[in-house]
């Protein structure tokens, strides 16, 4: 699959857009001053990552500004390599493998970076979001390499939907912490209209189908004529 093509202006931005992400996500709850912020009590994992594991990962950064998202690929699973707990590498990894068009190992890759993060850190419920993106992502491309014959699987749907409720009760859960509810409600409400759609449209498909036979039954305004 060809990776994603991005506008020309986004892309002297991406290496910082990175970093600056990397920087935010991995915060540990801690106050500009060094202490703990309040309402947040230091985890195991309160050091973060390495200057050597960030330095890594400012590299990878770089490759995926250049487009060379194979080299940012090996950077991020470099950083990983040093620290495996780390989030931050399987996160930027599986950035680099969705931008690459590899949906299966962004997937994979996310989830690692969900199982390792703890569940009140702002890069759990970015990994949450992301995922469900992704999800949606992949139905809608099966959807379009379907035959237009066939409805959508509700089922696939329903897992799609239930990723973004997940996020949402995330979000709910951990209110001090910044995240987008509104944007998961909103992509839930459009699939359940595109099902709607959809639905209202079985009739024609199967119509549409009726006829395929060259017979003279081709008006889809009325019922089927008896014996045809």
């Amino acid at each position: 699959m060809k990776p994603r093509r991005r506008p020309a202006w986004v892309l002297p931005f991406a290496a910082t857009f990175l970093v600056v992400l990397a920087f935010a996500v991995v915060s540990t709850g801690e106050s500009a001053g060094g202490g703990p912020a309040a309402g947040h009590a230091p985890g195991p994992r309160a050091k973060g990552p390495s200057d050597a594991y960030l330095d890594i990962c400012a590299q990878g950064a770089k490759k995926y500004a250049d487009q060379d998202y194979a080299a940012a690929v090996a950077a991020f699973s470099k950083a990983i390599a040093m620290d495996s707990q780390e989030p931050l590498g399987h996160y930027l990894r599986g950035e680099a493998e969705l931008t690459a068009g590899n949906f299966a190992e962004a997937e994979a890759s996310y989830n690692r970076a969900l199982s390792v993060s703890e569940d009140a850190s702002p890069m759990h419920g970015r990994v949450l979001f992301v995922l469900a993106d992704l999800r949606e992502r992949q139905k809608k491309r099966d959807t379009v390499s379907s035959p237009p014959s066939h409805p959508p699987a509700l089922a696939a749907w329903d897992q799609v939907k239930a990723a973004w409720d997940a996020y949402q009760r995330w979000a709910a859960e951990h209110p001090s912490v910044i995240s987008f509810p509104r944007s998961a409600q909103t992509r839930v409400r459009d699939i359940d209209r595109m099902l709607a759609q959809d639905r209202a449209y079985e009739i024609v498909r199967q119509r549409i189908k009726e006829t395929q036979d060259g017979g003279v039954y081709n008006d889809l305004s009325k019922s089927k004529p008896q014996g045809k």
